[in-house]
């Protein structure tokens, strides 16, 4: 009997899940490059169905109750988030627009750049929750002011 293993929902977690050697780090990026190839082909391919129109205040009223909830729940610098969620949107716009020519990159009433940014948007929450922590400084403007936060805030506050 074959026992599978589950399939890793972010390219990090497949190159976090193997033993790192010193011959891995002189290949650097070529490691994580093979580690995002394997993860994309194991992904279903999205299909282009006929869908109607999002109404763009739910769309943007979703994106934002789910980074909200995020951001409440303390599990990571929220400009950490933010960085993350950036460069996976970065590094996956090109695949993704080659499989689906119609998405107008921005528009959240396209259904589908809506699941598009979902799945970025969760993919980053679930990858953050991984490695959460209860303690961190969390970046508060451009200047790089940082403030305590973690558990909810309680530090911050003296306790």
């Amino acid at each position: 009997m074959t026992v599978m293993q589950p399939l890793a929902p972010f390219p990090t977690q497949l190159r976090a899940s193997a033993a790192v050697t010193s011959s891995d780090l002189a290949l650097g990026p070529a490691i994580s490059g093979i580690g995002e190839t394997i993860e994309r082909r194991l992904r279903p391919v999205p299909k282009n169905l006929p869908r109607r129109r999002m109404d763009l205040d739910f769309a943007v009223l979703l994106m934002r109750t789910s980074y909200q909830v995020a951001d409440d729940l303390d599990f990571t610098p929220m400009n950490d988030f933010q960085r993350d969620f950036f460069l996976l949107r970065q590094d996956e716009w090109d695949v993704y627009r080659e499989m689906m020519p119609s998405t107008k990159q921005g528009d959240l009433s396209d259904p589908s750049y809506f699941d598009f940014i979902s799945f970025c948007q969760y993919a980053t929450i679930s990858n953050s929750m991984r490695s959460g922590r209860t303690l961190f400084n969390e970046l508060i403007d451009a200047n790089g002011e940082a403030k305590g936060a973690g558990l909810h805030g309680l530090e911050a506050a003296g306790c």
